[in-house]
């Protein structure tokens, strides 16, 4: 293999495009099998196929995929008599290379279901390195990029919606991926010949659309897809990793399926008027009173054809019960998701229409490797839990006071918590309040995670997301069983305790026994691997969005019986 990082490469841009509830997906020019590698990890039970052509990758590629084809894709029945409809047909930078790229395209759509999704990254042949060249007489040969020597196709925009028009494909999308520095170098080139575009009847902007794109990220799908609009608003929500694991995550999710669009940010303009097509607006934890601003959005929002979700996860009676209508923010609503089963059933005294979401991660992460040293290393990452952590401070004390070397924290947000653990200053780190992706890498690199809760209503009202985040890096979790118990099982794939006896016992044991810690988070990554990544409720969260549009009107009727202050 004369390149290896060409054919390890993972496309982004394509990565997210391959849709989540994808049950068979064909990748041609797979390489080595990276990015269907990347997949897997975020639909494990979706069948990935690749195709390619070179020897040494394709057998990388057996390795990581379900199953690889060796050979030509454009020999004609290189394909299995017996293929299932597939989902999802992926071309990464390939159609360049092939001989009649047209030609495979219109026969491998055949191959889709009805909605199945074809995705393509297709380099640009108008970008502005191409005509600055041409214009001098060159033409490079180069290992790789827009120059490589083994093109043999070439496409623009126009040339690319042509290719999917002959396949008879609905174009969902042609999104150019323009890079920052290329934008500032490709400005100067056409300040340098912007004198003769008016004399070719060329605009300048229109000109600049077309040359500065170094590729197209195109989508297109089987049969004609409604297109949905859905806008997420940030509500009362000062955490970033709340809003990133609860809200944008799904939406990252949804993204991965074809025509939906999606804005989000604490402050949007409505799309006016009526529509044919699906408006959602998911507000996450506001704190709606019944007060002239509240009132005011929520009636723009019906009054410009919105269905209106709202996301809450947390303990309703935060919200101060002396303001008159504390219980806006539900019953102003056309419905309302949760992350808990308990809370639903409270939320129903307010609204019907409530639909529970497990918290769920996008990806499994990469399997630990054996514990090699005798010491452990605890996350705990929280916020507003000293109550508590302080019933338990003094027995994770003594254990430490016996065998400190034994014993690593990382501990990210809580300083009171660092400063109560008596360990050595270099056996303890402390992280202030961080960025959503630090904290998961802080995470990752522990062996276990430490979670602490009271039995108190409030608690029973959270959900299990700081065990799903641990668990799907293959941490060991050690709990208590308030809320954890409910989908994790002691002993299988966690640890809970409710004594201090029984609490000192697990960390003796483990010290004593460090295999055990891995064989706890390896089963807590397998269930999670099996049952709560993002990729298994995909299908549910948009059959439930679509019911609750079907059934807009007679649900803000609904709406307007329980809060008629909205038709004054």
């Amino acid at each position: 293999m004369s390149n290896t990082s060409y054919y390890e490469q993972i496309n982004t841009d394509l990565l997210g495009r391959i849709p989540l509830t994808a049950k068979v997906v064909l990748e041609v020019g797979c390489g080595a099998g990276a990015l269907g590698e990347a997949y897997k990890k975020r639909n494990p039970k979706a069948l990935y196929i690749g195709i390619e052509n070179e020897k040494e990758p394709s057998e990388i590629a057996k390795k990581r995929l379900d199953q690889v084809i060796h050979g030509n894709a454009e020999i004609e029945n290189i394909m299995p008599q017996k293929i299932p409809k597939i989902d999802c047909i992926v071309y990464g930078d390939v159609l360049e290379h092939l001989i009649n790229p047209c030609e495979l395209v219109k026969r491998q759509a055949t191959y889709l279901r009805n909605g199945g999704v074809l995705l393509a990254c297709i380099p640009n042949a108008q970008h502005w390195t191409l005509i600055r060249n041409l214009l001098h007489g060159n033409w490079l040969l180069e290992d790789h990029g827009l120059f490589d020597r083994t093109h043999l196709r070439w496409f623009t925009y126009k040339s690319i919606l042509n290719l999917i028009k002959n396949a008879e494909l609905d174009l969902c999308e042609i999104t150019p991926r323009v890079f920052k520095e290329d934008l500032r170098k490709c400005k100067i080139f056409l300040e340098e010949i912007q004198d003769s575009l008016p004399k070719m009847g060329i605009e300048k902007e229109y000109f600049l659309s077309k040359i500065a794109p170094f590729q197209y990220i195109v989508r297109a799908t089987k049969g004609k897809e409604v297109n949905q609009t859905i806008d997420v608003r940030i509500g009362n929500v000062k955490v970033e990793g709340i809003v990133k694991s609860r809200v944008l995550v799904p939406i990252q999710g949804m993204f991965s399926l074809p025509k939906k669009n999606f804005r989000i940010g604490n402050s949007l303009d409505l799309i006016q008027g009526k529509s044919d097509h699906p408006k959602i607006t998911v507000i996450s934890r506001p704190i709606h009173l019944r007060r002239e601003n509240d009132i005011g959005q929520i009636k723009r929002l019906i009054n410009n054809d919105y269905l209106v979700i709202i996301d809450y996860d947390d303990d309703p009676n935060i919200i101060p019960k002396q303001y008159e209508g504390w219980d806006f923010t539900f019953t102003s609503a056309h419905g309302i998701q949760t992350t808990n089963k308990k809370l639903a059933k409270y939320l129903k005294k307010f609204n019907p229409e409530v639909k529970v979401f497990q918290n769920s991660v996008l990806e499994i992460g990469p399997e630990k490797k054996p514990i090699n040293s005798s010491s452990l290393k605890v996350f705990f990452g929280a916020i507003n839990r000293k109550k508590d952590w302080q019933p338990w401070i003094e027995t994770l004390n003594n254990i430490f006071l016996e065998m400190p070397e034994n014993w690593e924290f990382e501990v990210i947000h809580d300083i009171d918590f660092f400063n109560s653990l008596k360990l050595p200053i270099n056996r303890k780190r402390f992280t202030p309040t961080c960025h959503y992706q630090n904290y998961l890498e802080i995470m990752k690199e522990c062996d276990i995670c430490f979670l602490p809760l009271n039995d108190n209503n409030f608690n029973n009202y959270k959900s299990d997301l700081k065990a799903i985040e641990a668990g799907s890096f293959g941490l060991a979790l050690l709990a208590s069983p308030v809320v954890y118990n409910e989908n994790f099982e002691n002993n299988v794939n966690a640890s809970f305790f409710d004594s201090e006896e029984s609490l000192k016992n697990i960390l003796t044991n483990w010290i004593n026994n460090p295999h055990e810690v891995r064989r706890l988070g390896k089963n807590a990554q397998k269930y999670i691997e099996n049952n709560r990544l993002l990729c298994y409720q995909l299908d549910e969260r948009q059959k439930w969005y679509t019911e609750l549009w079907d059934r807009k009107k007679e649900l803000t009727k609904m709406i307007f019986n329980r809060e008629p202050i909205l038709f004054d």
